[in-house]
């Protein structure tokens, strides 16, 4: 009885394995895993945090080594931009200066103005549901 308990748990993994490489054969596996859509959170409250503490930083997200800092500019207005100016090594990262309201590059002594002009940006907005959502498909600057 063991024995045949063992063969049938063999045979129903070959048949799942075979299914997998079949599926992926085909090409009709799709991956979720690494989405170009990354969701903060509800913007009113993601507002209340950037407005209080600086830009929200997250390191990485699509595993390409683009780390973002997303701003809010008031009202609705948010900005999500690459902390590493173009162009310089990745050592370099901008930093939110309160005071000035401006990021600052420490290698090149660059400012750059809080919504990411003269950075890498990419699209946000605000979904039906009130969550801010940014789009890392392509740069808009």
């Amino acid at each position: 009885m063991v024995i045949l308990s063992a063969a049938a748990g063999v045979v129903v993994a070959i048949v799942i394995f075979a299914g997998v490489l079949s599926l992926v054969g085909t090409g009709k596996a799709k991956s979720k895993l690494g989405s170009n859509v990354f969701k903060v959170g509800n913007a009113k409250n993601q507002a209340q945090i950037v407005d209080r503490t600086g830009p929200l930083l997250f390191q990485d997200l699509l595993g390409k080594g683009h780390d973002i800092a997303v701003n809010h500019l008031g009202g609705s207005q948010w900005a999500a931009l690459e902390v590493h100016p173009p162009g310089e090594p990745k050592s370099c990262t901008v930093a939110w200066v309160l005071s000035s309201h401006a990021f600052h590059d420490p290698c090149s002594g660059h400012d750059y103005p809080a919504d990411g002009t003269g950075l890498v940006r990419y699209k946000t907005s605000i979904d039906k549901n009130g969550d801010l959502v940014v789009d890392l498909h392509q740069p808009i600057s």
